[in-house]
């Protein structure tokens, strides 16, 4: 579960990081 929730974080920030730019 845990690693769920890093990948699911990790998509987060990725996805800020493209509609920031």
């Amino acid at each position: 579960m845990l690693h769920y929730h890093a990948n699911y974080l990790k998509n987060k920030v990725i996805s800020v990081h493209f509609h920031s730019k």
